[in-house]
Formats: structure tokens, C-alpha cells, sequence
């Protein structure tokens, strides 16, 4: 990902994966705020055992090449991680104010209400972007929503109308009672 798109990845890992080699597992005979580090071409997983010694806290990462641990004990990566950690929250809570989804059984469904979720998020932080500093109302999210959704259900509703034929009344299911 990072030679072919540029995009770098840093977050936490389950201790309970099988492809976490045995020694950045181990919580026995460490000491607290202690770090392992392990290496695999553009890979960089740290094992940080924080003071508390309660949980041993896993993260990869393809964005730091080395082993650097700050003054107070922390590995580069942690701090990374938490300083950068709320964006997932921020969007979760911005998906779920306004949604575009109800609970599909299927999960092509569910992928693609996700995607327009964070097409009209980004969209809409885009806009805010090339907006600033103009004198321009911004647009509230809802209405942006709206918008897409008109934009998208227009043409077939347009073209699912011309091809309808009007109902008769026997189309209609209406009865013609005869008179006797």
C-alpha cells in the first residue's frame, strides 16, 4: 500500500492472531512500560506493556521504519496512534448522526450504504474546504444528502415513468358489475 498508493496504516491488533509471532505476546518476565519490536520488510509491530500490566497493547505500522521510543518510555508509535486515534471516533459519530442505511440482511447492501456514508462525509469536508474563506453559506450535511440522493434517483424515476403505460380501470383491479 504505501509503495503503491502512498497510503501508510497505523493501528491496534488483537492479541489472538495467529500471525503475531509468540515473543511480542509474551507478558511474563517483561517489565512495565516496556517495548518489543519486530521488523518485516515495510512492517514495524511494537509490544508495549504499559505500567499498569493489565493488557499488552499490539500496533503495526508501515509509516516508522525504526525503533524510536520517546523520554517518557513510549515507543514513537503509540504516540503517533494516540494522537491520531480520533479521526475513527469523529467519523463513526458523523455517520451515525445522519445515515443513509437501514439493517440490510445483505452485506452488498451494507458495503454500499457504508460507502455512500463516507462519500458524502468527505464530500462535504471537501466542500467546506473550497468554501473557506467565501462569503457562501455553507451547506449542512442533511441537505447535501438530500441533494445526492435526488441527483441519483431522478433519472430512474424519469426513465422508469416513460416507460409505464397509464392503468385502465380493469388494470386498476376495479370491478364492472353489470346491471340485472
Amino acid at each position: 500500500m504505501l509503495t503503491n498508493c502512498g497510503l501508510t496504516i497505523v493501528g491496534t491488533l488483537r492479541s489472538n492472531k495467529p500471525h503475531i509471532p509468540p515473543e511480542m505476546n509474551m507478558k511474563i518476565r517483561r517489565e512495565a512500560d516496556s517495548s518489543a519490536f519486530c521488523f518485516d520488510n515495510d512492517i514495524t509491530m511494537v509490544s508495549y506493556l504499559p505500567r499498569t500490566k493489565k493488557k499488552l497493547v499490539l500496533l503495526p505500522s508501515i509509516m516508522h521504519s525504526q525503533p524510536t521510543i520517546d523520554t517518557n518510555g513510549k515507543p514513537e508509535i503509540i504516540n503517533y496512534y494516540n494522537k491520531t486515534k480520533g479521526a475513527v471516533d469523529t467519523f463513526d459519530q458523523m455517520c451515525s448522526m445522519y445515515f443513509c442505511s437501514r439493517k440490510p440482511r445483505r452485506w452488498h447492501l451494507c458495503l454500499f450504504y457504508g460507502i455512500v456514508n463516507a462519500a458524502t462525509i468527505n464530500s462535504r469536508i471537501i466542500y467546506s474546504k473550497n468554501k473557506e474563506g467565501q462569503q457562501v453559506k455553507k451547506q449542512e450535511r442533511r441537505s447535501l444528502m438530500q441533494d445526492l440522493a435526488l441527483q441519483m434517483v431522478t433519472p430512474w424515476a424519469q426513465k422508469k415513468s416513460q416507460h409505464t403505460k397509464p392503468k385502465t380501470e380493469y388494470q386498476t383491479g376495479h370491478s364492472i358489475s353489470a346491471a340485472g
